[in-house]
């Protein structure tokens, strides 16, 4: 489901007070944070996050939950903040574009990619394409990753 406009302009809002765009090394993440769970619940059915709501750790047992709604995939929160940002003010529109740019880059720059960073060839039977969002990923470090992932998890 696509917000409307006066759902994006809401979203906007919330995220203007209590949003934050971070510029990691190699993606670009959207965050809300905040105790109000009911809020983030709403903003979760508009837009939802892949992990859904996350408690955060209290660091003091009088201090309120709070609560993590967060955007990692590129096409996400590419699609987030072109969604907000007819609303954003000038500094958190700026930051915006700035994500905007980033995520093209770095798209761009993996576009060229012929060997994952392990040297197994991004092509033929190894070359995994992402059904939700077409992103290219090595199969062979795909399964490795998964089988790692179990055996953690049998522990």
């Amino acid at each position: 489901m696509t917000p409307t406009d006066a759902q994006w302009a809401w979203i906007a809002g919330l995220f203007e007070g209590e949003g934050h765009i971070a510029f990691l090394a190699r993606s670009v993440q959207v965050r809300i944070r905040m105790t109000d769970h009911d809020v983030l619940q709403r903003l979760d059915a508009l837009q939802p996050s892949f992990s859904g709501l996350r408690p955060l750790k209290k660091y003091k047992d009088h201090y309120k939950q709070q609560w993590s709604w967060d955007l990692c995939n590129a096409a996400n929160v590419t699609a987030f903040l072109q969604g907000v940002l007819p609303w954003l003010g000038e500094r958190r529109g700026t930051r915006a574009i700035e994500g905007l740019a980033r995520i093209a880059a770095l798209n761009a720059h993996n576009k060229d990619k012929t060997h994952c960073k392990f040297g197994h060839p991004l092509s033929g039977e190894n070359l995994y394409m992402s059904p939700s969002n077409g992103q290219r990923a090595c199969r062979t470090c795909k399964v490795r990753h998964c089988a790692d992932y179990e055996a953690r998890q049998r522990r």
